[in-house]
């Protein structure tokens, strides 16, 4: 790993004991909160672009020689002087600084799942790599599965269109040629939905956990708050049909610049990128239905996507 010269004069310089401690401290919160790279997996490599080859599926060829840039994305943060100063242990970096790792990593999913045109959270800046992915993974989906409401189902059992929706989605995927491991990624408010709907009198998220081998969701079945309220996500890895590369530091913490009135701007940093080779991996489930309206309107510049009232889901086999 290169020197970070930017890191002198601070807390002993990079590779000291504090500096250590702070990149321990950002590297497991980002990891831990991180949804796409727990689905995708992420490979390093220390280049200013990645591979962006174009797959045919039905001549089975590749055509290499694209390229897509790195995305370049920021969180950027202010320590006074006495809290860099007057303080060798580094407290408030200790604090900020994961707080910090916790925006870039929703910042990140943000961008694999809606694209880097997406609304990001408040304090991240693209430093690089803009309208590399517009988007996102939802702009490769031509049609997501509306699921029917369960109006007309006992409450005991109001989960069982979702049960076949996913079913459904799930044979869908097979037909495109794709094999699990499968993984069921929901945003918040689907999530709800899946806790507060049942089969059976069971809670619908507990049945698919209990079905996940017999479904093939054995990749796991994750929550994220970086997509739309309406969506959940379902992908197949099997054959890797979608890499994410990081750059060979991961994430970085480094002071930039100081500021007026004494203040020092530090800043957290990675380089990331997401190459859907095989797009017919991924098929969305639209839970527009079970949501209250209150719940149905995305935040203020964030993208839904929409699915036609015609394309209901069907019970699958």
């Amino acid at each position: 790993m290169a020197i970070n010269t930017a890191r002198d004069g601070f807390w002993g310089g990079d590779g000291s004991e504090a500096w250590n401690g702070i990149d321990t401290q950002v590297k497991q919160t980002i990891s831990g909160l991180r949804v796409a790279q727990k689905v995708f997996g992420a490979k390093t490599l220390d280049a200013t672009s990645v591979p962006a080859d174009t797959f045919d599926p039905t001549a089975m060829t590749l055509t290499e020689g694209n390229t897509k840039p790195f995305i370049e994305l920021a969180v950027t943060f202010t320590l006074t002087n006495g809290q860099v100063n007057n303080d060798p242990s580094g407290t408030a970096i200790n604090i900020l600084a994961p707080l910090a790792a916790k925006t870039l990593a929703l910042a990140e999913d943000i961008i694999f799942f809606q694209g880097t045109d997406a609304t990001l959270p408040s304090g991240v800046t693209i430093e690089s790599g803009l309208n590399s992915f517009n988007g996102g993974i939802l702009k490769q989906i031509a049609q997501p599965i509306l699921i029917n409401a369960g109006t007309q189902l006992p409450a005991t059992s109001s989960g069982l269109e979702i049960y076949y929706a996913i079913n459904n989605g799930l044979n869908q995927l097979l037909s495109q040629g794709q094999a699990n491991p499968y993984s069921l990624i929901l945003s918040t408010a689907a999530s709800s939905v899946l806790g507060a709907s049942a089969i059976n009198s069971i809670p619908t998220i507990t049945v698919l956990q209990q079905s996940a081998q017999t479904l093939g969701l054995t990749g796991g079945i994750y929550g994220s708050s970086a997509l739309p309220p309406n969506i959940g996500l379902l992908v197949a890895t099997a054959g890797n049909p979608t890499t994410i590369y990081i750059g060979p530091n991961d994430v970085t913490t480094e002071p930039t610049a100081k500021i007026a009135s004494g203040l020092q701007q530090f800043r957290i940093f990675e380089r990331v990128q997401i190459v859907a080779y095989d797009t017919r991996a991924f098929l969305a489930l639209d839970f527009t239905n079970y949501l209250p309206a209150q719940a149905q309107t995305p935040a203020s510049g964030t993208p839904q996507v929409q699915a036609p009232a015609s394309n209901a889901s069907g019970k699958g086999s």
